[in-house]
C-alpha cells in the first residue's frame, strides 16, 4: 500500500516500491548500521542522520568495489553531505573522484561542504569550470584530472571533447580506478556527456549518481556507459518517511517537486505511467 502522503502521486519514493540490488556479503571496509543519531558518522562539521550514515556506508562499499549505481534521495535529504562523504571515502581509499554538477551554483554548494571535511580540503584538487569562475582563495588548478578530488560542471568537460590530451587524461583517470559522482543525475547532459563517461568506463572507472528522480524524461541514463541504470542498479535509497522524520524537508516541498515534474510530462503521460504502475502492483 502506498504511504498516505503519496496516494495518487507519480513518485512514491518508498523503498518497498523500488527494487534495490541485493546487499553484497563479502567483507569490506564499511560503516556499521546504527539507529542512534549520536553514533552516526561525523562528516565535516555535521553529524549524519541515521539514513545518511547508512547511505554513506553503501556508497563507500560501491567506491571500494568499483560498482556503478544510483542513490535515490528526496529533495532536502542532504545530498551535498552525501557527496562530501563520498569524496572523503574516495580520498581514504586512494581513488580519484570526479564530482559532476549541472551548474556552477551546485558546484559551489558542494565545494563549500567539501571544505569542512579535513581529508577532502587537504587533498590535491582541480576544477573544470568556466575561465571566469574562481573557487576558494588559493591558486586554482584547472582542467586537470591528475588530482584526488575534481569538482566539475558538465559543460566544462563537454567543451573539451575535441582536446586529445583531455581524452587521454580520461583514459588515465579510468585506469586509476577513478569514480565519477554525478550530482543531480537527472539533469546530466545526455549525448555529449555520455562520451566522457564512456571513455572513463571503458578504461575501468565507475559511476555513481545522486538523484531525487528514478528516471529521466528524455530516456537517457548517465549510468548506461557503465552498464548500469538509475532505475535498476540502486546502491541505496532514502525514503521520504526517513527524511520527513528528521524535518529536513516537508510534504509541501515534495508536493511542489512532484507537481512540477508531472506538469513537465503532461497529463496523458502521467495517467499512462500511473496506470502502468498500479497494474504492476495488482
Amino acid at each position: 500500500m502506498l504511504p498516505a502522503h503519496f496516494a495518487g502521486r507519480l513518485f512514491p519514493l518508498d523503498s518497498s516500491l523500488l527494487c534495490p540490488m541485493p546487499p553484497l556479503t563479502d567483507p569490506v571496509k564499511t560503516l556499521p548500521e546504527v539507529t542512534n543519531p549520536t553514533h552516526t558518522r561525523q562528516i565535516g562539521n555535521k553529524q549524519a542522520e541515521p539514513y545518511q550514515h547508512r547511505i554513506t556506508g553503501s556508497v563507500r562499499e560501491a567506491i571500494q568495489r568499483g560498482r556503478s549505481g544510483a542513490v535515490l534521495a528526496p529533495t532536502g535529504s542532504g545530498k551535498s553531505l552525501l557527496a562530501a562523504a563520498a569524496a572523503e571515502d574516495a580520498v581514504d581509499l586512494e581513488k580519484p573522484i570526479l564530482v559532476l554538477h549541472s551548474d556552477v551554483s551546485l558546484l559551489r554548494q558542494n565545494y563549500a561542504r567539501f571544505q569542512t571535511v579535513p581529508a577532502v580540503k587537504g587533498a590535491p584538487t582541480a576544477f573544470f569550470v568556466a575561465k571566469n569562475e574562481i573557487m576558494g582563495d588559493q591558486p586554482m588548478v584547472r582542467n586537470s584530472l591528475d588530482a584526488a578530488v575534481i569538482p566539475a560542471t558538465n559543460m566544462s568537460l563537454v567543451n573539451k571533447l575535441d582536446d586529445e590530451d583531455f581524452l587521454h587524461s580520461l583514459d588515465q583517470f579510468g585506469k586509476r580506478g577513478g569514480v565519477i559522482l554525478i550530482d543531480e543525475g537527472h539533469k546530466a547532459a545526455a549525448e555529449e556527456l555520455a562520451r566522457v563517461l564512456s571513455r572513463i568506463a571503458l578504461a575501468g572507472g565507475s559511476g555513481i549518481v545522486l538523484t531525487a528522480i528514478p528516471f529521466r524524461t528524455d530516456g537517457n541514463d548517465p549510468l548506461d556507459a557503465f552498464g548500469a541504470s538509475i532505475e535498476h542498479d540502486l546502491i541505496d535509497v532514502a525514503t521520504c518517511d526517513e527524511v520527513l522524520t528528521t524535518r529536513r524537508t516537508v510534504p509541501t516541498r515534495l508536493d511542489i517537486a512532484t507537481d512540477e515534474f508531472e506538469a513537465h510530462l503532461g497529463t496523458d503521460a502521467v495517467r499512462f505511467i500511473g496506470s502502468a504502475f498500479l497494474a504492476l502492483l495488482a
